[in-house]
């Protein structure tokens, strides 16, 4: 067996059916010299026998288990610091990989030596919603340099983490993930720095479900986040203090890139507060956002949106009418933008 050149970082909690599918995927791989590396956040059940029994068949895999649960951020950047091959990916525990990810990957990174990453589009399964998305939609295939435009192009768009593969030197460079454990903002700092490779083909499907944080799912043992304003606050803040950081924010250009920041954050706050806080009833929360309107860069006219909003989840039948009508609103918007996407095995072809 030949020395593996990429490694699939799979770090996993408590779900050991998806992962043996997404095992699975990594293993379908048309390129064969992978070392598929899983890392259980002590999760405490039958994970490890469906890690072993597949590594039984395959020595390409390879099983750690923490002695302790690092929570989410802990055990990706754990992962992120043993990828002791050239190039890594990371694969969610619940997503799984397009058959010809790798080859492609390494073909257009192999023709360009000076790229740090290939980033490819993402499959969005959102079975939450009953719908199929592609991230990544307005990108072209090509090689990308460092600049405003990207820079402004990636804030507007980002590429899906799992949909990229790393030169494992980016740790050297960007380090890992912030507590914020946001792969958009690492792709973001990537793309400011480095130049890389972009491709309209699917690399990844991404699951939406219940179980999942994006899904709906609140403040797990793992991941004890919820995704609400506080959370969106705290992740644009993340990115503007790393930008600046890094130098990309001085002059006119820089001005630029903060103004598109915190555009972006004014719709996904609002996102996060229609989907999200007010379906779930965190009447808290709501009632926090408003009170605290200056810090999460509210209008005046916001936090009183905001107050409504709050009396509403407090009368049960009002709140569940108004919840049924919005959770339709966000599923006709998504069925607009869906434009028949394929299942993977199809888009895959």
């Amino acid at each position: 067996m030949s020395e593996p050149v990429v490694t699939t970082l799979i770090p996993t909690y408590r779900r050991p059916a998806l992962l043996a599918r997404a095992i699975r995927s990594a293993q379908a791989q048309t390129y064969p010299d992978i070392r598929i590396a899983v890392f259980d956040n002590a999760s405490g059940d039958e994970t490890g026998d469906v890690v072993r029994t597949l590594a039984a068949a395959d020595p390409r895999i390879t099983y750690h288990r923490h002695d302790t649960n690092l929570g989410l951020l802990g055990n990706y950047n754990f992962a992120m610091r043993h990828a002791a091959t050239p190039y890594f990916s990371f694969l969610a525990d619940d997503d799984i990989l397009s058959p010809r990810f790798y080859e492609e990957a390494l073909q257009g990174l192999e023709a360009n030596p000076d790229a740090w990453f290939f980033a490819a589009r993402t499959l969005i399964d959102n079975q939450v919603v009953g719908v199929r998305q592609l991230a990544g939609r307005s990108w072209r295939s090509g090689r990308y340099e460092p600049g405003v435009e990207t820079v402004l192009h990636m804030i507007a768009e980002h590429f899906i983490g799992t949909s990229c593969l790393f030169r494992t030197r980016i740790v050297d460079s960007i380090g890992v993930f912030e507590p914020c454990a946001s792969d958009r903002n690492y792709v973001i700092v990537a793309a400011a720095k480095h130049p890389f490779i972009a491709a309209e083909s699917i690399a990844v499907q991404f699951t939406i479900h219940r179980g999942s944080v994006s899904g709906g799912a609140v403040r797990d043992e793992e991941a004890p986040i919820a995704l609400d304003a506080t959370y969106v606050l705290a992740l644009h803040e993340e990115l503007d203090a790393r930008l600046a950081a890094e130098g990309v924010l001085s002059g006119e250009d820089g001005a630029r890139i903060r103004r598109a920041v915190w555009r972006k954050y004014r719709a996904d706050v609002w996102w996060a507060v229609l989907t999200k806080s007010f379906p779930a009833r965190r009447t808290r929360d709501l009632a926090r956002f408003a009170a605290e309107r200056k810090r999460y860069r509210f209008s005046a006219a916001e936090a009183m949106l905001l107050r409504l909003l709050t009396l509403v989840t407090r009368a049960r039948p009002v709140h569940r009418a108004a919840a049924w009508m919005l959770a339709r609103a966000h599923r006709l918007l998504l069925l607009r933008h869906q434009r028949d996407v394929p299942p993977l095995s199809e888009a895959a072809a």
